[in-house]
């Protein structure tokens, strides 16, 4: 179960962001601004893009992978690969929308 896991929550990790991307792109919106919110969870004091952006992607690994074991430690074996693929993309993506809005609504993740 734990490889299941790990190997779902690195599989979310990658695609977890294609919905939110293509959203901002048909917004015509900044496709950074996520990964700069993800960046200031470990950095809050850091305004530079490029090292925003490195910061946020061991978080938004931990994110998808968190969830990942979360959601296989409460979720029946029944139809695993398909639910440990899934699942954690949307989770990770929940939170990535989460914390980017708190922090767009206080200009915080402004470049």
């Amino acid at each position: 179960m734990r490889r299941r896991a790990l190997v779902a929550g690195l599989a979310g990790s990658v695609v977890s962001a294609f919905p939110s991307t293509l959203w901002t792109l048909i917004r015509r919106g900044d496709v950074l601004e996520g990964g700069r919110a993800l960046g200031l969870v470990l950095l809050p004091n850091q305004r530079r893009t490029v090292v925003l952006l490195v910061a946020g992607a061991p978080v938004h690994l931990a994110l998808s992978v968190g969830w990942a074991y979360v959601l296989a430690a409460v979720l029946p074996p029944r139809g695993a690969p398909r639910r440990f693929f899934l699942s954690p993309s949307a989770a990770a993506a929940m939170s990535a929308a989460r914390v980017t809005s708190s922090i767009t609504e206080t200009g915080a993740a402004s470049p």
